[in-house]
């Protein structure tokens, strides 16, 4: 875990052992990127942006194609 001022910054990864978005288990190895955002007044959360990398977890699984390296030149 990273501290940062007033928060926290969390990786999660574990095992892909049931379907995910129609995803068959594959038993890899898997880590979910994300990311919250949040705005404190008075001690207390009062808005909260949240952010999930679905595309980068569903290529980690194989359901998507690796990002390509070329530029298109």
């Amino acid at each position: 875990m990273l501290r940062v001022p007033g928060g926290k910054v969390v990786a999660k990864s574990g095992i892909n052992q049931n379907i995910f978005f129609g995803v068959p288990p594959t038993g890899r190895s898997i880590t979910m990127r994300t990311c919250d955002f949040h705005r404190i007044e008075q001690g207390v959360i009062v808005y909260t942006w949240h952010l999930e990398d679905f595309f980068g977890l569903l290529r980690q699984l194989g359901a998507l194609p690796p990002l390509s390296t070329q530029t298109g030149h």
